[in-house]
């Protein structure tokens, strides 16, 4: 019987398997390449998920998603309107612009960065990375007294957390860098989130309601406003990380991006129920302290309580704070004006010419 020859494996490649070894070293690269060029066209964005940035919040990922698209699609906006959910169904920015255009005959491009339970914390923290990115001519900040208050903030106080807008700030990580350097992990992470049934149903809601300039909607369904007697700000004080965060927004004032804060308008049957103590309590505890920090930073501080709420049609609020596409529809167009008087009147910039390098 013959002797059986033990034939030691061999660590050299077969050239079947080399083969597709080498064709994958040259492909991947491509397949990348391609990958990274097709995610930042907008053909994307008709065929996937909106991309995601990896936060919790769904309606921050698709505001940023429609921001881009925006960018891509038209090149830089001139102004950003960032607030909380009375500026995301308060403010629409196709009605500002168009009241703009009236009064100087000429085009600006408006965002509503308004994110639901935004306070002042958050909005430092997104305020600077907006400015970052997109580098606006103008930044809006609508506030009202429950943005300085520790019992608001429960979806948007998590966003500080969040890896990419820690990168954004200058707090080196990995993640932070390869979502902002890569478009296609953006993508990638958008079409994660869309798998899970539940998280669909929250995305598609949020796209579905927010349009091309951000503004969220609020029918008007024409039913009497119930009021309620019960104050809502009870022993009423500025929480200290929301004012932190509200002078780091302030600070962005400056040649690059003048900034601007209005007070966000709330019925006025419900402003004397908004802190406990009245109306005296609402100058003294909310806009006297606003309007001190505003000129401390040279910044416009637009009051609107007083003068423009009871001018807002009775039909026009969805809510006690929130304005409906009425209502939204009448403070949008005084906005626009607003804007063009103050730059005619030199105290903003000209948001149609181009910004002065700086030294």
């Amino acid at each position: 019987m013959p002797e059986k020859i033990f034939k030691p494996e061999s660590l050299s490649i077969s050239r079947p398997f080399g083969n597709t070894f080498l064709l994958s070293l040259i492909l991947f690269p491509l397949l990348l390449g391609f990958s990274e060029g097709f995610s930042r066209t907008l053909l994307v964005d008709e065929v996937m998920p909106p991309p995601s940035v990896g936060a919790s919040n769904p309606e921050f990922e698709v505001k940023l998603a429609h921001l881009e698209q925006l960018v891509k699609r038209d090149g830089a906006v001139d102004c950003l309107i960032v607030g909380s959910s009375q500026i995301d169904g308060g403010i629409n920015p196709v009605a500002l612009t168009k009241a703009y255009a009236q009064r100087t005959g000429k085009t600006i491009l408006c965002y509503n960065f308004g994110i639901s339970t935004l306070t002042g914390e958050a909005m430092g923290v997104i305020t600077r990375v907006l400015e970052a990115k997109y580098h606006p001519r103008l930044m809006f900040l609508g506030i009202s007294p429950r943005d300085f208050s520790d019992q608001f903030g429960e979806n948007s106080r998590p966003l500080l957390k969040n890896p990419w807008i820690q990168y954004m700030l200058g707090n080196d990580n990995y993640t932070g860098w390869l979502i902002d350097h890569s478009s296609a992990y953006r993508y990638y992470l958008g079409m994660t989130n869309w798998k899970d049934p539940g998280n669909r149903v929250v995305i598609e809601e949020y796209a579905n309601k927010i349009d091309g300039f951000g503004y969220g909607r609020l029918p008007n369904h024409h039913t009497p406003l119930v009021q309620l007697d019960e104050v809502l700000l009870k022993k009423y004080k500025f929480n200290p990380s929301d004012v932190d965060g509200f002078r780091q927004a302030l600070n962005l004032n400056g040649a690059q991006t003048r900034v601007v804060v209005i007070e966000m308008p709330v019925n006025p049957a419900f402003y004397p129920n908004y802190i406990e103590g009245g109306e005296s309590a609402y100058h003294e505890k909310f806009t006297q302290p606003v309007s001190a920090m505003a000129e401390e930073y040279g910044v416009p501080f637009w009051q609107t309580q007083v003068e423009i709420a009871p001018q807002v049609p009775a039909d026009g609020w969805n809510d006690r704070r929130h304005l409906n596409e009425d209502g939204a529809a009448f403070f949008s167009t005084w906005l626009g004006g607003k804007i063009a008087d103050a730059q005619m009147q030199s105290q903003i910039p000209d948001l149609t010419q181009s910004a002065s390098p700086s030294p």
